[in-house]
């Protein structure tokens, strides 16, 4: 979509994410560039919602999508688009240290990395005490590394390895896991510049 003759230049960028489109820019341009694609796909009502400032934008599965503008002496220069699971993490978490505490009558231990290597060096004999839920701990952390925190990947990997025959090594690499994500969740939250 280009700007109006004889003017400034001038330009609106597209994110696509999954079946969500964000338009952000100029106006006029933005303007143009969803009437054009309203006109190629259907979207739901009520489509497309105008929003003249920046900070929170939308929140979709679990994910609040925040889209912020870099400034240089008050003129923006770039757009960056912020992905957070707070609230998602918060929630399983919670879960995750309700079920510990109930079973062990004590505090899930936080933790500064996610991955125990401690139960990769031992095959694991006795049936875990997660075999019942390990799916569904595993399941909902894959789903923050895909989103907001990758550095988790390797220690599910592991974990997805484990849930047919869960052993009380796999639980010991969960509760890892979940200490660590408390531990993320529990630290201040950066400063934006």
């Amino acid at each position: 979509v280009e700007g109006a003759k004889n003017s400034p230049p001038t330009s609106c960028s597209l994110l696509a994410f999954v079946d969500d489109h964000i338009c952000t820019g100029h106006p006029h341009l933005a303007n143009c560039l969803t009437k054009k694609l309203s006109a190629q796909i259907e979207y739901k009502s009520p489509g497309w919602q105008e929003y003249g400032h920046t900070g929170y934008v939308c929140h979709i599965l679990g994910i609040d999508i925040k889209i912020e503008y870099e400034r240089i002496r008050g003129v923006p220069t770039s757009v960056r688009v912020a992905y957070d699971q707070r609230e998602y993490g918060k929630m399983w978490t919670g879960r995750f240290c309700t079920m510990f505490n109930q079973m062990f009558r004590r505090r899930l231990r936080r933790r500064q990395l996610p991955a125990h290597a401690g139960s990769r060096m031992i095959n694991g004999v006795e049936e875990g005490v997660y075999s019942s839920c390990c799916r569904t701990f595993v399941s909902a952390a894959a789903y923050a590394a895909r989103h907001s925190l990758p550095e988790i990947t390797e220690a599910i990997n592991f974990l997805q390895t484990g849930t047919t025959a869960w052993k009380t090594t796999h639980d010991d690499g969960l509760n890892q896991l979940f200490g660590y994500w408390v531990y993320i969740i529990e630290r201040p939250e950066p400063e934006s510049t």
